[in-house]
């Protein structure tokens, strides 16, 4: 078994392995002696030792005023862990609990270009199947999916190879677009003109995708949140149910 790989698995340093396995061996050493046996500057090899003093991993003493370094018994070594091991146990919950704050904290990804669009729309697929989402609830003035016209229709047979129903709103000035939003296992309810808005979006699970052609900037938004996407979709939902019923097709 190499000791020295062993022990830096084990948490000390490679100069911290070296010293203790020359000391082991030496029983006491000099600084002079260490650091010309293992080849590592005195400057290092004392600050090294300071460093494993603190530790409890090594002691030191004076003879004939020079100083010696010793090391602990082996044993110490398990002794060292457990002490680390009752700390973890100790703030385990704490962590755990942060680990539980991160979870609900929002993560925002921003995407510019047309291919930042079909980065978006991969994930909603991507999305959509890895968690067996059962609908997509989009709101879009369909400039977005006319953009995409090229891209549109591969993304729309796969999102119905995977069963998913598409709930859709769109503003009423769109109506004359029906390529877009009828078929295909989906269904449009429409917005009064005076409701029309220029940012589609997309909510699906725990995320929320923003697209925008507007004025020349083309982007899109994705915030993952389980807080912020159950408020959108409340509000989606909302919307929908005070709308007449639609075009729909299974």
């Amino acid at each position: 078994m190499n000791l020295l790989h062993s022990l830096k698995e084990y948490g000390l340093t490679e100069n911290e392995a070296k010293i203790y396995l020359f000391l082991l061996e030496h029983i006491e050493s000099p600084i002079y002696d260490i650091a010309k046996e293992i080849g590592v500057p005195r400057t290092t090899v004392y600050a090294t030792v300071e460093m494993m003093k603190r530790e409890g991993l090594v002691l030191s003493f004076k003879k004939n005023n020079v100083l010696y370094i010793t090391p602990a018994n082996p044993s110490q070594l398990m002794r060292r862990l457990e002490e680390k091991k009752g700390i973890i146990d100790t703030i385990l919950p704490e962590l755990k609990a942060l680990v539980e704050v991160s979870d609900i904290k929002p993560v925002v990804k921003l995407y510019t270009g047309k291919e930042g669009l079909i980065t978006v729309f991969e994930d909603i697929l991507e999305t959509l199947e890895k968690k067996k989402i059962p609908e997509l609830y989009a709101a879009t003035d369909l400039d977005v999916l006319e953009y995409l016209a090229d891209y549109f229709p591969n993304f729309l047979t796969r999102r119905v190879a995977l069963g998913v129903f598409t709930k859709m709103i769109i503003p009423d000035t769109a109506r004359s677009q029906t390529q877009y939003y009828t078929g295909s296992y989906r269904e449009a309810r429409f917005l009064p003109g005076k409701f029309a808005f220029e940012v589609s979006m997309d909510i699906y699970g725990d995320k929320i995708a923003f697209f925008s052609i507007k004025g020349g900037n083309v982007y899109s938004v994705i915030i993952e949140s389980p807080t912020i996407s159950k408020m959108f979709l409340q509000f989606f939902r909302f919307t929908w149910e005070s709308l007449p019923s639609g075009v729909k097709s299974e």
